[in-house]
């Protein structure tokens, strides 16, 4: 039997000659094709597709070895050109479509103002702080960059990375105007704060006396959550408050008993331990609420 150029896949097993199989190899020349002749089993037995094509190549393989050994003589490679032929596989990563045979994620261009030296620039990864919250425009600009700038002074940040890092801080109308900007129009640190302090500088605080703190109130109907939100963007625009005297101011403006009990019993020593508790007073009083049985009706407890 003469065969002609045989493919397979790098996943086939082309080791010896199958059991049973008998080779006889032909002569070979490196201007002819190499013949292969497999002679039929000794058992008489037919042997299988995959048995056959194993004993070809494998006598395909020790003529390969033989004529590429020798000197003067172009290497003869098996082929396996068709493996081109086969379904392009594909794999969803998180919402995101990956090749098979690619590395690396698919990234979307973030639309900003920044050069391409400040978004190309690569060093070690930082952590932004948990002390920053995100600026949405409702409040003084100046004291978002002061705590910003606190924290990337403490972090020791390259100037790239200060750009980079800071529009991660900002939130709904400030990442927007912020985004709106020329593209590679900002180029450093200094430039990026003044857009940011002129196109925000009709938001620097209003109050001038920190007594005006005491007029913030709950109104009527105005539910704790909805209160608490309106307090913090109100005394955004107060400047010089001391932390003790926004604890006392919010902790008279709440009006409500049970809340003010939790507070007497152990007064919160910062406006955030203030808020956090009282996020854990409104869930408890919504879980509490949602387990109230109809009138009639006894707790199984």
């Amino acid at each position: 039997m003469t065969g002609g150029l045989l493919r397979g896949t790098p996943g086939d097993n082309i080791g010896a000659t199958p059991t049973g199989i008998t080779r006889n190899v032909s002569a070979s020349t490196s201007r002819g094709p190499l013949e292969i002749n497999v002679e039929t089993p000794l058992d008489g037995a037919v042997p299988s597709a995959r048995e056959q094509i194993e004993g070809h190549l494998s006598a395909l393989r020790s003529l390969l070895k033989e004529h590429n050994g020798r000197g003067n003589v172009s290497p003869i490679r098996l082929s396996f050109d068709d493996m081109e032929d086969q379904p392009r596989v594909q794999t969803v990563v998180t919402g995101i479509v990956v090749d098979a045979d690619m590395k690396k994620p698919f990234k979307e261009a973030v639309k900003t103002p920044l050069t391409r030296r400040i978004i190309e620039y690569a060093g070690p990864e930082y952590k932004m702080s948990a002390n920053i919250r995100l600026y949405d425009g409702a409040t003084d600009p100046e004291d978002h960059i002061s705590r910003f700038s606190s924290a990337a002074n403490s972090g020791e940040w390259p100037m790239p990375v200060w750009c980079r890092m800071f529009q991660q801080t900002l939130d709904g109308s400030a990442r927007g105007l912020f985004e709106n900007l020329p593209p590679g129009s900002i180029d450093g640190w200094a430039e990026l704060r003044l857009q940011f302090t002129t196109r925000f500088s009709t938001r620097r605080a209003c109050f001038k006396d920190p007594t005006e703190i005491t007029k913030i109130v709950r109104k009527a109907n105005e539910t704790l959550v909805t209160f608490k939100e309106r307090w913090i963007v109100e005394t955004g625009f107060i400047a010089g408050v001391p932390e003790v005297m926004k604890i006392s101011s919010f902790m008279d403006a709440h009006k409500c008993p049970k809340l003010a009990k939790r507070f007497s019993d152990k007064v919160p020593k910062t406006v955030d331990e203030m808020m956090t508790r009282l996020d854990d007073f409104v869930r408890s009083e919504e879980a509490f609420a949602s387990t109230e049985l109809p009138k009639g009706e006894m707790s199984e407890a």
